[in-house]
């Protein structure tokens, strides 16, 4: 099954839209004064959004997932 040229399209515009997010909330949290009861809070969600989305982000752009579209795209022209 091949990739329609939206699902990129949407893959990309998800993949910018999280790492907007989480440029703006790590900017907001190192500006803004954050009450002492919020911070651990604060600090798990940064961590979420480091470790999480924008890694998956850049995994899948530069990482495996991208090689194995190249492969498999590869092999689709091979076959035709």
């Amino acid at each position: 099954m091949t990739e329609q040229p939206e699902d990129k399209r949407f893959i990309r515009k998800f993949a910018w839209f999280w790492s907007i997010f989480t440029a703006s909330y790590l900017t907001l949290i190192t500006f803004l004064t954050i009450p002492e009861a919020n911070v651990r809070f604060a600090d798990s969600a940064l961590g979420f959004l480091l470790g999480t989305a924008v890694a998956s982000a850049i995994n899948y752009f530069f990482g495996s997932s991208m090689g194995s579209d190249k492969k498999t795209e590869m092999l689709g022209e091979r076959n035709e």
